[in-house]
């Protein structure tokens, strides 16, 4: 199936129905990929270290949020929220105070506004609205144990997983003066064996539209909403033939030598940038796909292995997050350091300001600590 049909067939889809739509399916032929150059798609990689602050370390980040030039973070080992500025210098923290008014116990996910950031505590079932300083201003009570969550105008949508919990429904949108409760997107129970998947990403907003995405964790299908009213649009699949993951071995733990080398597990990661989508998928062990779909999710480019010829070092990692002209990657400053001696340790560099060889030379002390730290790319327009 060529682009222009996936376009037309998707054209046909969205106009008969979410029910119809919810049956959408772009497929996507892996062995087209092109063994390319990070040039090919990139302009620029830049090298973020992370301020970790003995008092409050940052040991396990997991979400990273993107919001006016800052990042964002949760921490899912100590709960606590970090706020970054684009270089890296720690702006602030929030932490986990305890069970009482105006305190959070655990922080299951998070969102942010202009002004403010409002944080999930499913264990004490409520929400606390903090200024960008850290200050609580609000809480309020729901009734949900949900993974993820978005807060719109006049609603909220929950992500409620693939067990039994769900009550048949992938997601729940609730209503907030009426708390009346809908669920969105049924489901058979029949991927309950995945259990409480939890991707890094959540509801991610599409830049310059109404529209919200959300990668079912664990699985090869991206949920729309319409962010206007929170109500669903369609869910579509990625299908890659023959290279899809069996569905006898779906849900199952594999030791990496026992990965097969052709399946894919699950969509790697998909990112609405500006009038464009990133999508990320891992192909067995050694396989990394780069495909940029348009809005109307034809194809604009598909890349594999790309060779960094930016700046030579061998970036094999899963993107985390995105802005509408950037994409982010999450990485241990140990990992990238030793990544960095393998790649470079027989070459003889030049260190000029601002590389990857003035990062390492500047920062090397750190780098062998247990800290992190954010790799920047900048998307070709």
């Amino acid at each position: 199936m060529n682009r222009y049909t996936i376009f037309i067939l998707l054209l046909l889809l969205f106009s008969c129905g979410a029910k119809e739509a919810s049956e959408g399916v772009i497929s996507i032929d892996l062995e087209k990929s092109i063994e390319g150059k990070f040039s090919d798609l990139f302009e620029s990689i830049e090298y973020v270290l992370l301020d970790n602050p003995d008092e409050s370390p940052l040991v396990w980040p997991y979400t990273l949020k993107y919001h006016a030039g800052n990042f964002w973070m949760r921490d899912i080992s100590t709960n606590m929220i970090f706020k970054y500025s684009g270089n890296g210098k720690i702006l602030g923290v929030i932490r986990p105070m305890g069970k009482g008014p105006l305190e959070y116990f655990q922080a299951d996910d998070f969102q942010v506004f202009q002004d403010s950031i409002v944080l999930k505590d499913s264990y004490l079932k409520k929400f606390i609205s903090f200024d960008h300083f850290g200050t609580p201003i609000r809480e309020y009570k729901f009734p949900l144990n949900s993974l993820h969550f978005h807060k719109g105008d006049g609603y909220t949508l929950h992500f409620s997983g693939f067990t039994q919990r769900n009550e048949g429904y992938l997601f729940q949108r609730i209503a907030e003066a009426t708390k009346d409760q809908l669920g969105v997107f049924p489901t058979d129970g029949s991927r309950a064996k995945l259990g409480n998947a939890e991707g890094p990403q959540g509801f991610l907003s599409v830049p310059d539209s109404e529209k919200l995405i959300y990668l079912l964790p664990q699985t090869r299908e991206i949920a729309f909403f319409d962010g206007t009213k929170g109500s669903p649009i369609s869910i579509l699949e990625f299908d890659y033939g023959a290279y899809n993951l069996p569905e006898e071995l779906i849900g199952q733990r594999r030791g990496k030598n026992d990965e097969p080398n052709s399946y894919v597990e699950a969509n790697g990661a998909f990112l609405p940038l500006k009038n464009k989508y990133f999508l990320f998928v891992k192909q067995g062990k050694e396989n990394f796909h780069y495909v940029f779909l348009d809005q109307d999710f034809s194809l604009l480019a598909q890349y594999q292995n790309l060779k960094n010829d930016l700046d030579g070092f061998d970036l094999k990692s899963f993107p985390w997050a995105s802005n509408e002209h950037e994409i982010f990657y999450l990485m241990r400053s140990v990992k990238f350091y030793n990544a960095y001696v393998e790649t470079f340790a027989n070459q003889k560099v030049k260190i000029f300001p601002n590389t990857i060889h003035d990062f390492f030379q500047r920062n090397k002390e750190k780098l062998v600590d247990d800290n992190w730290m954010i790799i920047r790319l900048k998307a070709k327009v």
